[in-house]
């Protein structure tokens, strides 16, 4: 794994810890892999997340503007 893809993570979990608000925004649908940018409640950067995804390809393919559930996705 690499270093970049840890502190990526590590910021993500950070977020999950402190109950930080934020909003996950779909930048790019690759295959069965879903792309993050994760924004926070002022729409400030928080982190990049890449989620893998098995049944639920066209939640995000479709552009509805439903959050994707964390707890449903394989990391």
């Amino acid at each position: 794994m690499s270093l970049l893809k840890l502190q990526k993570e590590r910021s993500f979990a950070g977020c999950e810890k402190q109950k930080i608000k934020y909003r996950k925004i779909c930048v790019r649908v690759m295959q069965n892999l879903f792309v993050y940018n994760l924004l926070d409640e002022r729409k400030n950067y928080i982190a990049t997340h890449t989620i893998v995804f098995s049944r639920q390809r066209t939640a995000c393919a479709s552009k509805s503007k439903k959050t994707l559930n964390y707890n449903n996705a394989n990391i």
